[in-house]
């Protein structure tokens, strides 16, 4: 069932499908192609983890191990189709929690490091600075043509003039 006679069996490639059952029945785990370091997984209870489709693992993620510290950002649509999912929306608190494998300390399946409950509160996102002034001022700025034309010629002298006032000191 191998690609290659010899070395170490654990890392070898497999060709036989008869050897691959888990990726016949779509375990992300065993996809030879990874798009995310992360697994989005819903759970009702104890015992009760189960991982989503393929078609349904609509989160990314990116950690990063540095002086003894993960730092880890997971990023997903705040609106979700699926019944299993929580659509999100800011001001509303939401109870989330965390769970890590660690294979070096023999966590597998259940054995697992995890967070206790922590609130989740999203902010809303303020509206760029020139849509809060066009909205301090009423709308949208309108001047004739003439206007922002003259407005530039203004704005060229008064930089010109600088310009030559400061080569003149030098």
């Amino acid at each position: 069932p191998f690609t290659e006679a010899g070395g170490d069996v654990l890392q070898a490639a497999y060709t036989d499908p008869a050897y691959l059952p888990a990726l016949a029945v779509n375990n992300l785990m065993a996809q030879p192609v990874h798009d995310t370091p992360v697994e989005n997984l819903v759970a009702g209870g104890f015992g009760s983890l189960t991982s989503q489709p393929l078609d349904r693992q609509t989160i990314q993620g990116y950690g990063e191990w540095n002086n003894g510290v993960w730092r880890v950002i997971f990023s997903r649509d705040l609106l979700s189709t699926a019944a299993e999912d929580v659509s999100l929306t800011a001001g509303q608190i939401y109870s989330i929690a965390f769970a890590a494998w660690d294979g070096e300390n023999d966590e597998r399946n259940g054995t697992k490091s995890t967070s206790q409950w922590v609130s989740l509160q999203l902010g809303s996102v303020p509206p760029p600075a020139v849509a809060v002034v066009a909205e301090t001022l009423g709308g949208p700025i309108r001047l004739p043509i003439w206007v922002w034309f003259a407005l530039l010629a203004l704005l060229t002298v008064i930089v010109a003039s600088t310009m030559f006032y400061f080569s003149l000191r030098h």
